[in-house]
C-alpha cells in the first residue's frame, strides 16, 4: 500500500480560514474602536483646550470693560432686547480716545465670522479666537441679564465641532456661562448720544441715586425737584433757568439819615432780568461796602431790579460797587 500523503484536508483549511477570519475580524474591530475612541478623546481635548481660550477672552474683556452692549448690529451704546439672545457682545475700553473709526484700542467686538469667532479691537483687523483647522463654530449668541442693583450678566451661549476624521466621528459640544464686569462703568472720555435731545439717563420710573459733578453744569429745559416720602414737607419745585454773575450797582447821592433810596437795575445791564417779575432773585453786597449803608431788600420788576438801600449816617453818600446775583426762572 502507498503510504497516506503529508497535507491539509479541504476540511482541515476551512477550520483554518475560519478561525483566521475572525481572528482578523476582531483585530480590525479592537483597531477600529482603539482609532475612534483615540479620535473622540483628542476631539474631546481639542475642543476643551479651545473653548477654554475663548472663555478665558471673553471673560477678561468683560471684566475690564467700562461698557457693554449686546445687539446684532455692532452698536457700541445700545443693547437690543435685554434677556433675548443677539449675535455681537461689544465693548468700550477705558483706553478709548477717539471715534470708532480711528480709535485702535476701541470698541471691542466679538461676534461669529463663518466657522470663527473673531474679536475686533478698534479698527485692528479681526483676530479668531479658535483654529478652524481643527474645531469649528457651529453657533454664538450673546444675551445680557439685567437684575438691579446687581450688575448686570452676559449669558454667552456657543457650540464647537470637532473637524479631524471622517465626519460621521466629528463630535460637538455646547458650552454656556454667564460673565460680568469686576468694576462700575469707568469713562475715560467724553459719553455723546448718538442724536441730539433723543437719549435719557434713567427714567421716571427708574432713577439714578446721586449725581456727582466736578464742573459746569449746562441744563437747557427745565430742572425739577420734587418732594420724597423722607421730604413730604418739600414742595414740588420747577426750575427753567439758574444764572449767577454780577452787576454794578452805582448812586451818587444816597438820602441822609436813614433815608432809603431804590436803585433801579435794568435788562440792559443784566438781560437774564427779562420777566423778572415771577422769578426769585438773591443778591449779594461786596464785603467792603460802607458800613453806613444798609440793603434793605430788592423786588424784580417786568424787566428791571429795584434795590432798596438805607444811608444811616448824616451825610449823602455814594457808592459805585459790584454786587454778585443769583437769578432763579420759576416754571
Amino acid at each position: 500500500m502507498r503510504g497516506r500523503e503529508k497535507g491539509f484536508t479541504i476540511i482541515e483549511l476551512l477550520i483554518y480560514s475560519a478561525g483566521f477570519s475572525m481572528f482578523a475580524l476582531t483585530f480590525v474591530y479592537f483597531l477600529t474602536t482603539f482609532f475612534k475612541v483615540s479620535n473622540y478623546q483628542a476631539g474631546s481635548s481639542e475642543i476643551a483646550n479651545q473653548a477654554n481660550f475663548i472663555v478665558q477672552t471673553i471673560q477678561r474683556q468683560v471684566a475690564g470693560a467700562s461698557l457693554l452692549t449686546v445687539n446684532d448690529d455692532g452698536n457700541d451704546e445700545i443693547d437690543a432686547s435685554l434677556g433675548q439672545p443677539h449675535a455681537k457682545l461689544v465693548m468700550k475700553n477705558h483706553a478709548e480716545t477717539t471715534a470708532d473709526s480711528s480709535d485702535s484700542a476701541s470698541p471691542v467686538s466679538i461676534y461669529q465670522n463663518g466657522s470663527n469667532i473673531v474679536m475686533k479691537t478698534g479698527n485692528q483687523a479681526e483676530v479668531g479666537l479658535n483654529s478652524t483647522t481643527s474645531v469649528a463654530v457651529t453657533a454664538l449668541t450673546f444675551t445680557k441679564i439685567s437684575t438691579p442693583p446687581a450688575k448686570d450678566v452676559v449669558l454667552v451661549s456657543f457650540s464647537l465641532q470637532y473637524q479631524k476624521g471622517p465626519a460621521v466621528e466629528h463630535i460637538s459640544r455646547q458650552f454656556t456661562i454667564g460673565t460680568q464686569k469686576t468694576s462700575d462703568s469707568i469713562f475715560d472720555n467724553a459719553i455723546s448720544p448718538s442724536a441730539n435731545g433723543t437719549l435719557d439717563i434713567g427714567t421716571t420710573g427708574s432713577k439714578w441715586r446721586s449725581l456727582f459733578v466736578a464742573a459746569t453744569t449746562s441744563i437747557d429745559g427745565k430742572l425739577t425737584w420734587t418732594k420724597t416720602a423722607t421730604d413730604a414737607a418739600s414742595p414740588t419745585t420747577s426750575i427753567l433757568m439758574l444764572k449767577q454773575g454780577t452787576i454794578p450797582v452805582s448812586a451818587s447821592n444816597l438820602a441822609a439819615n436813614n433815608a432809603v433810596t431804590v436803585i433801579t437795575i435794568t435788562s440792559a445791564d443784566v438781560p437774564e432780568l427779562g420777566g423778572v417779575g415771577t422769578n426769585r432773585i438773591f443778591l449779594t453786597p461786596p464785603p467792603g461796602m460802607n458800613d453806613n449803608i444798609l440793603y434793605v431788600g430788592s423786588r424784580g420788576l417786568a424787566n428791571s431790579l429795584e434795590i432798596a438801600l438805607k444811608n444811616t449816617s448824616a451825610s449823602l453818600i455814594s457808592i459805585n460797587d459790584t454786587w454778585s446775583y443769583l437769578i432763579m426762572k420759576g416754571q
